[in-house]
């Protein structure tokens, strides 16, 4: 009876674990981009033509993503060779991890040659930016 129990309590502590992994590992990143940014830059990423910009294939750095999303822009952004006058609005209630997510989800759905971003660097990255 008691390997029973043991076997019982081995099975729904494994069945937990399993189920507690992420079967999307941008999930985080995918529903902040949902909420926060795909009113303007579509839920596909496209962004509104020469309005606001297309997150795809953008040469952007994961610094320069940090910065952006967390302290906004009001003067011309510069994309592919394309000005947009558009404000980008600050996110300065989005945490470092929250930012990571974010950009983790960006790169992986939309930037060629992407790397994966780590939380210490964005840290390091908000430090350093010019509006922080």
């Amino acid at each position: 009876m008691k390997w029973i129990r043991l076997g019982s309590l081995f099975f729904l502590a494994s069945l937990l674990f399993f189920q507690s992994c992420e079967s999307e590992p941008y999930a985080q990143g995918r529903y902040i981009y949902e909420v926060r940014c795909s009113n303007c830059h579509l839920p596909d990423g496209r962004g509104l033509g020469k309005e606001i910009p297309s997150l795809h294939k953008s040469k952007a750095s994961p610094a320069y993503w940090s910065c952006l999303i967390r302290y906004g822009q009001s003067n011309t952004i510069e994309q592919n060779g394309v000005k947009y006058i558009r404000n980008m609005p600050a996110n300065t209630d989005l945490t470092a991890a929250d930012l990571t997510n974010l950009i983790n989800f960006i790169q992986n759905e939309w930037v060629e040659d992407s790397q994966f971003v780590a939380l210490d660097s964005v840290n390091q990255w908000l430090e350093n930016c010019p509006q922080g």
